[in-house]
Parts: structure tokens; sequence; C-alpha cells
């Protein structure tokens, strides 16, 4: 017994002549496989013990600073050129490393269901997965979850882009980057911070989603869903806890999935981001337009990114299926409340209406949506002005006696009938007496379109749910829906 207390006296007397090794962290945010963005300053933060020694030191560029009263520290390294693997060391007490680390362009992916649908839904998906080697393109999926509070950690890594990994990370998300890959020839990430059925003002921090407009309606959907939850756990334990406990839709209430997903990538380097979600605020299209704004303002300052990209995706066509019942139009209202999102600098919107399907809500070429997404990346954000990135637009429309002459921009290689001819379906129109008629247009030259009709109040194309709508430039890009009030 005396020779062991000796042993453990000893012990002490050693342990207090000697810190004990902090183990120095790092973001989850940051690991192996992981992409930075070029040319910008890095922000880079973590964890260790108190007044800690940290350095960090990429590519032969270093920064250091001391871990704060918290424990936590941040520094910022200086911006670097495409490239890379290289080795990311943060040195405190102890050295941690992370491996494979490229420099290049990173966005992230937000949204809900269309944007978190995963490349195993997509047509010809068994083909895709096994061609889908692309060792630069690396994705970071953030957990589908929500949070009372801000939380600055999840449990995942960065992976890279290869058949036994792309099967289940977003679709268009992957379809987007890959082409900028293949465009760019830089290594691309994508961040996926997206939840099914989300509604925009889960993704708003608390100040936002307080100062935003129509917060009562907000408010009160909080208080539904809640209530719901609230009661679906007591019938729960009434019936003696049988089953699973019931969960809270967490991505129907506000700053939920913020808390929870967007804010531990804060302020993670990025070039812009891309979105697909609306479905779950559809029925509000006014105050969408606002909402999203405000979202896009917050998402820049929270990122450090002023002139942040934003590049969205206008719903598909859809008209309904045996768990939805979506109200005739109001897809097609909400429609042209996403084009009026496009009064935000910095902005890009790509119609998936032409390629939905009528009886799924989650249709299933994601091939295209991603691609007309790199299209706006790779013609805004990347300078390639040759790219055409925008189907045709109305500009204008005027009386010729008894004909209607509409005339459109954005018709590079002429305008084009999907369905061959030049007689184009999908116009319809609205009479005196409120009755609603079918038309058709002809194509009368390269950019304008020539209509025969009787008095109408409005004029509309692809006014639908699920549209018609066959009209294209020679891009093969389709043209907006609209509905015009004729004077």
């Amino acid at each position: 017994m005396r020779n062991i207390l000796k042993l453990l006296l000893i012990a002490v007397l050693l342990m207090a002549g000697h810190k004990i090794r902090a183990n120095v962290k790092i973001a989850n945010v940051f690991s192996n496989h992981m992409v930075l963005q070029a040319d910008r300053n890095i922000t880079v933060w973590g964890t260790a013990d108190r007044a800690e020694a940290v350095r960090i030191e990429i590519n032969g560029i270093s920064a250091a600073t001391r871990a704060g009263l918290d424990g936590k520290w941040r520094v910022e390294l200086s911006a670097m050129e495409y490239g890379g693997p290289h080795k990311l060391n943060v040195f405190g007490d102890d050295t941690l490393t992370l491996k494979d680390v490229m420099v290049g362009e990173v966005w992230l992916c937000g949204g809900q269901s269309n944007m978190r649908m995963t490349v195993r839904g997509v047509i010809n998906a068994k083909e895709e997965i096994s061609k889908a080697t692309y060792r630069n393109i690396r994705f970071l999926t953030v957990p589908q979850s929500g949070a009372t509070v801000p939380k600055y950690s999840f449990d995942v890594q960065w992976e890279v882009c290869l058949p036994a990994t792309v099967s289940n990370k977003s679709a268009s998300a992957y379809f987007f980057g890959r082409k900028l890959a293949l465009e760019l020839n830089v290594a691309i990430g994508l961040v996926d911070v997206s939840y099914g059925g989300a509604r925009i003002s889960t993704f708003m921090d608390e100040e936002t989603a307080r100062n935003t407009v129509d917060t009562a309606r907000i408010h009160q959907n909080d208080r539904d869903l809640m209530n719901h939850f609230l009661k679906m756990v007591t019938e729960w334990e009434n019936n003696g806890r049988e089953g699973k406990r019931p969960s809270l839709n967490s991505q129907g209430i506000s700053t939920f999935c913020y808390n929870a997903m967007v804010n531990p990538v804060i302020p993670f380097a990025n070039r812009g981001a891309i979105w697909y979600q609306g479905e779950s605020d559809a029925a509000h299209p006014e105050t969408y337009v606002t909402w999203f704004g405000d979202y896009i303002t917050m998402m820049r300052e929270k990122f450090n990114n002023a002139e942040m990209p934003f590049y969205f995706v206008q719903l598909a066509g859809f008209e309904n299926q045996h768990n939805t019942n979506v109200p005739p139009e109001i897809w097609a209202k909400f429609r042209l409340g996403q084009e009026q999102c496009l009064k935000y600098p910095n902005t890009g919107m790509v119609t998936a209406m032409d390629i939905g399907m009528k009886d799924n809500i989650h249709p299933k070429n994601k091939q295209e949506v991603g691609r007309r997404l790199a299209l706006c990346a790779l013609n805004e954000t990347y300078g390639k002005t040759e790219v055409i990135c925008q189907g045709p637009q109305l500009k204008s429309i005027e009386m010729k006696g008894k004909k209607l002459l509409l005339t459109f921009d954005h018709c590079e290689g002429d305008l084009k009938n999907r369905d061959q001819g030049k007689y184009i379906k999908g116009f319809s129109a609205i009479l005196a007496n409120g009755d609603a008629i079918n038309l058709e247009g002809r194509i009368k030259s390269g950019n304008s379109i020539e209509i025969e009709a009787p008095a109408i109040e409005r004029l509309r194309y692809a006014f639908a749910n699920y549209p018609v709508s066959p009209l294209y430039n020679g891009a093969g890009l389709p043209a907006l829906p609209f509905d015009e009030e004729i004077k």
C-alpha cells in the first residue's frame, strides 16, 4: 500500500509540472477532402483550452491567434489560388492535420425536398451513379435537423464524389457541380443545407424572422405546428407510449433549421448559393417575394459576401398526387412571384416549369435542373458570356387591329416550337365576362409571336400548375410564363 501511495504522489507531482495537453479542435465544417473557396480570405475557427496558442497553416500560408476565455478561436487565412491537394495543419498544444484539401469553388445548396432529392431518384439513376467518379467534386451534406437555439457542430464530414458516395447526395446540386467542374476544371465544393418540406422561414435567423413582413402568419404557423406536436405526444402517452414517439416537424418552424443546419456553417467562405424551394410557401406569392429578399440579405451578411449570387429554381410543373391538394393556379401564381425576386441584385432564375411531372411533386429530371443552374453561374458569375442561360421572356404586347403582337427578349437562335410547326399552344385569355379561353400563337419572326384574339382583358402563357409550355429559344431554354393585362 505504501508503494502504491508513493507512485500516486509521484504521478501528481509530475502532472503538476506539466500542462495537460489540450485537444485543439476545428469546426465540423472543416474536414478531410474539403474544398476551400479560392480568391477569398478564409475564416477558420474552432476550440481549445483557454488562452491556448493556435496556429493554422496550409500551402505556405499561416495565421495565429489565442483561444479566448470561452475556449473559442478564429483566424483568417489569406486568399489562395485554385489547387491542391493540400494539408491543413492546426497547431495548438497538440496538432491536428486535415488531408486532401482542395482550393476551388464552394456553393451552398438550399431549399426543400426537390433540392434534397438524391441522385438515386433521378432518371437513368444507375447509369449516372456508375459514371460518377469526379474526385474534384466534394460534398458536405448537413444532417436534416432543427433546434431552438443556434448550434455550432454536426456529425458529418466532406466526401469525394464517387459511385459509392453519390447516390444519397442532392441530385440538383450534383448535376450543377458536375457541369461547373467540367467547364471550369477546378474543384467544386457543394454544401447541402436543404430539408424536405421546409418553409423559407425555418432558414431565417431569429432577427430576420422577427422583422420580415407578415410575421403574424409565420408565428401562427409555428403555434399550429407546435400545438399539433403536443397533441400527438399526449395521445401517444395516453396510449401507453406504444410505437415511436411523435417527432416535431422542425422544417416548418421559423429559425429551427437555421439554428441546426446553417449556423454551424457560418461563415465558411463560398462563391454563392443555389436554391430550390417554394412548394411549402406557394400559397403566399406576394409575401414570399419579401421573405426571399430578406433571406438573401441575411445570408449575405452572415457569410460576409455582399455580392453573393443566388440562383433559384422556378417551380416545376405539377398537378396533384395522392397525398397533396394543390388548388388550381396556385403554383402558376407563385411562379410569377418568383420572377419578381429577380429584382434583387445578383440573382438568377431557371425554370423547371417544362420538366415537371403531372402526378409527382419530385420530378426526376434533375439533370436539366442542375444544368440550367450551372448555365446561370457560368454566364453571370464566371463571365462566360457566350453561355446562354435564359429562355425567352415577354418584352411587349402590341395591338395590331384584331391581332396581338408579342415580342420577346432572350431569343438566341430564334423562337422555336418544341412540338414542331409555327403554331404555339399554351396561351390563354380572360374575357371581359371573366370566362377563360385557350388560344394559339403563330411564330412570326425570330423574336415575335402573333395571336388572333377577340377583345380580351388578360393574356397568359403557361399559366397553370401543370402548364402546356412548348415555346423555347434556339439554346433549348423554355419561355417564362406570364399573365398580362391588355389595355
